[in-house]
């Protein structure tokens, strides 16, 4: 039905659509306006999802600078996507 020549064509296509007709992302840096510290005081380079040692430790504590968290261990996740264009499948190749 679709080949791969199709497929590229329409993700470029709704990738070109969404930059031209897509609306501006604002970030709202709160932890920066509550403490007066600089973004880069947990990221690096001031931008993105890399974290300074501090920000992991501030992340890994719940979001939190410490104190009484109410009972509940403090809980955060981190998602971290790749791309991989190998053999679709592995046991074959191993032969």
């Amino acid at each position: 039905m679709f080949n791969r020549n199709h497929l590229t064509v329409v993700s470029l296509l709704l990738a070109a659509s969404s930059l031209l007709f897509g609306e501006s992302a604002e970030a709202i840096p709160s932890f920066a306006r509550q403490t007066g510290a600089a973004c880069s005081t947990c990221h690096t380079n001031s931008f993105g999802p890399n974290l300074t040692p501090f920000g992991r430790t501030f992340k890994l504590k719940g979001y939190t600078m410490g104190g009484d968290s109410g009972g509940l261990p403090p809980l955060s996740a981190m998602v971290m996507g790749s791309f991989y264009d190998g053999p679709r499948n592995l046991d074959k190749s191993l032969d």
